[in-house]
């Protein structure tokens, strides 16, 4: 487990270094976390007083910068599903339950990843973008998938 901490914590630090001064406050502050907090996750693996960058972190990173890290998450995810697949009593039931919505969401994530990083900045814009100049439409859409 060791292993996929450090590697979000490279990914996040990398970003960092590439915002620039007063970055590590800025992705704090956009995430809504401390950001004492966030510069304790980024020391390096055995220094006292680290922090692990764990799943809720994760989450709001991906929401605030969806590309904070490419890199490990189709190895995350990838695990993700082997250890469900192996904690499942029976993979044909796993299967069977599957909705049609997480068919649609599988069949997103293929087409995403044969995407250039470019290619998917330019999809996520896009959509915020849209989202902003019609926020009833999209407030709308938003309620109705949920």
């Amino acid at each position: 487990m060791e292993k996929i901490y450090e590697t979000r914590r490279m990914a996040l630090k990398d970003m960092i270094e590439n915002m620039g001064r007063g970055a590590i406050a800025k992705v704090a502050i956009a995430i809504d976390v401390d950001p004492n907090y966030l510069s304790r996750c980024l020391y390096p693996y055995g220094k006292p007083g680290k922090k692990n960058i764990g799943d809720e972190l994760v989450i709001k990173l991906n929401e605030t910068f969806p590309m904070w890290s490419r890199e490990w998450k189709s190895d995350f995810v990838d695990s993700t599903a082997r250890r469900i697949e192996e904690s499942a009593p029976n993979p044909a039931l796993t299967v069977a339950f599957k909705t049609e919505r997480d068919r649609q969401i599988e069949e997103l994530v293929a087409i995403a990843r044969t995407m250039s990083d470019k290619g998917i900045l330019l999809l996520t814009g896009s959509a915020m973008e849209m989202a902003k100049q019609h926020p009833a439409e999209a407030k709308q859409t938003l309620s109705s998938t949920q």
